[in-house]
């Protein structure tokens, strides 16, 4: 049996996002984690309902990888599930650190919080 659809959150055409460097297993990233601004102003915190990620090597394999994971993410994100859930859900290495770009991305998501910030209107 298949379940029903749940159903995608909407994201405003405006949005707060803040944006930092990361590296995971010898390789740069820079990474945008964006929310609604107006549940931001409104409430003075916020979930990270997108993420973008580009790898400092642009064009390349681990580029459309990490690209295409933060699409991934950022629908999981919109349909309810939240960061530390798909965290819990994915590999570790024996010393407990993330076994893959995936672990580790998801973990600055879930890690990241908007209720330090002002966002402008």
């Amino acid at each position: 049996m298949i379940a029903p659809a749940a159903s995608r959150l909407d994201l405003p055409a405006r949005r707060h996002a803040e944006s930092f460097a990361f590296q995971h297993e010898g390789h740069g990233f820079h990474i945008t984690i964006g929310c609604d601004a107006v549940e931001l102003i409104e409430t003075g915190q916020a979930e990270a309902a997108e993420v973008f990620i580009n790898a400092d090597l642009v064009d390349s394999g681990i580029d459309a990888l990490a690209g295409d994971i933060a699409i991934l993410i950022s629908l999981l994100l919109q349909y309810g599930a939240e960061a530390r859930a798909i965290g819990h859900a994915l590999r570790r290495n024996p010393n407990n650190s993330r076994a893959s770009l995936v672990g580790a991305l998801v973990d600055c998501v879930a890690e990241f919080s908007f209720a330090k910030v002002t966002a402008a209107p």
